[in-house]
């Protein structure tokens, strides 16, 4: 009878093996319809709308790295305003030949590939977190979200990031799985990677940690050898990162971008606060060349920033945890025009200030603007569900427990560090919004996950 018993175990995970397998293929297929079709039109259109913002500074990043020349600009000096994940990621295309500097249609179908593989993943997690009917809604929400839709055409390292990041969310389910330090130390990695590819993550190993100490798999009676080991191989790449920084400035920064957007949220704070802008003829901390004029040193520009954003949040506390709500609440639920961009052969007018404007923006992009809608709503609604879940979940296994908490640290954690970059709110949101799809799915239509069901 044993053994019989034993077959029919084995028989059941391999059948649930197969339906995960069969999941992840299912929506993986069906969220790269959608997003080859949204590259499709932005490739043919007039103008570039496929580059946004940094994305020239990437392209010269990533060509000077395939060309063997280092991390350098046009200009043959190192870069220090961003990490190097991202244009690492371009030379790769660069250098197999399915894109160029020139042509980045091939790097923009490999972000196509990772985005469709996001909407994956993230219903597999949502079929541990609340099972069956919880993953399908959550594949079929993230198959036509907005924000995912327009970044993976576009060439920024929003997609990237995103899928190291759930990435990193099935290895700690995996772990939790088959507990042992080959899952723990790939989980490190994959989160030390991640500030490589966007500075925001810094800090992440410190929360992660704690939670690896309070709720990982590995038994209490062994002590904070998880998390130790975790914080050391996690923050490997950011140290190395930063000797190489200094090795040139002589200054420990990690990236310069860092301190400009901190400036710049002091001075929003200021402007909070009805602070007169300064009649200076030289550029101020928040802006852009800054000491050029001067002809300051790099160490006393990253100072001058620093000392700026300090003196301000000392000053206004309160005024400063009002605008860091403020932007919190812009990336959940203010409209971007990133997929209007894309998709439309006119550039459409940015959505103006207050509510009233941006529902005429909306109405005015007809079924486009029904999709941003539903985009914000996925966005709000899911945060939302996080502390209906966390009221839940008191009668869940400790697994569940412990998947939840982290996907409640990582929305929170992103919220914090977005909440003090002033005018990237739409891209700030898209890492986060795989797992608040999965949270809003597993309050719709959660439960708990079956024998064979959950991950492993």
């Amino acid at each position: 009878m044993s053994g019989i018993a034993g077959d029919v175990s084995a028989g059941a995970r391999k059948l649930g093996i197969a339906n995960r397998r069969v999941l992840f293929g299912f929506f993986f297929l069906l969220a790269l319809v959608p997003r080859l079709w949204v590259l499709q039109i932005a490739l043919h259109q007039d103008r570039p709308v496929y580059r946004y913002q940094d994305s020239s500074g990437y392209l010269e990043a990533g060509e000077s790295l395939s060309l063997g020349k280092g991390y350098r600009g046009r200009e043959g000096r190192p870069l220090f305003w961003w990490p190097p994940g991202y244009p690492l990621f371009l030379a790769a295309t660069f250098l197999i030949g399915i894109a160029s500097p020139a042509h980045p249609g091939g790097a923009l179908f490999f972000q196509i590939l990772l985005a469709s593989m996001v909407v994956g993943m993230s219903s597999l997690i949502a079929l541990e977190l609340g099972g069956p009917s919880s993953a399908w809604l959550a594949g079929s929400l993230m198959a036509i979200e907005p924000s995912s839709l327009a970044f993976a055409g576009t060439l920024l390292s929003e997609t990237l990031f995103t899928f190291l990041l759930v990435l990193a969310v099935v290895t700690w389910v995996r772990w939790w799985k088959r507990p042992g330090w080959g899952q723990l130390v790939f989980f490190a990695c994959l989160v030390g990677t991640l500030p490589l590819v966007r500075p925001m993550a810094l800090y992440l190993w410190i929360p992660l940690a704690l939670l690896i100490g309070f709720l990982g798999p590995v038994r209490p009676r062994r002590g904070w050898g998880a998390p130790l080991l975790f914080a050391v191989v996690a923050l490997a790449p950011v140290t190395a990162w930063t000797i190489r920084n200094y090795a040139y400035l002589r200054v420990p920064v990690f990236a310069a971008v860092s301190q400009f957007n901190e400036a710049l949220f002091a001075r929003s704070v200021e402007d909070l606060a009805g602070v007169p802008r300064p009649a200076a003829a030289t550029r101020q901390p928040w802006q852009e060349g800054y000491g050029r004029e001067n002809r300051l040193s790099f160490a006393q520009v990253m100072k001058d920033r620093n000392e700026y954003f300090l003196r301000v949040m000392e000053g206004h506390p309160l005024l400063a945890a009002e605008r860091g709500a403020l932007t919190g609440l812009g990336i959940l639920g203010v409209p971007d025009d990133r997929l209007p961009n894309l998709l439309l052969q006119e550039a459409p007018q940015s959505p103006e200030r207050g509510v009233i404007g941006r529902l005429k923006w909306l109405a005015g992009l007809g079924g486009i603007g029904a999709l941003l809608v539903f985009g914000m709503s996925v966005c709000i609604a899911g945060f939302l569900a996080l502390p209906i879940l966390a009221l839940r979940c008191r009668s869940w296994e400790r697994s569940r427990q412990a998947l939840l908490a982290l996907v409640a640290v990582l929305v929170l954690y992103h919220l914090l560090v977005g909440s003090t970059t002033m005018y990237q709110g739409d891209r700030f949101r898209v890492p986060i919004v795989p797992l608040l799809a999965v949270a809003l799915a597993c309050v719709l239509a959660g439960r708990a996950p079956r024998n064979g069901e959950a991950l492993t």
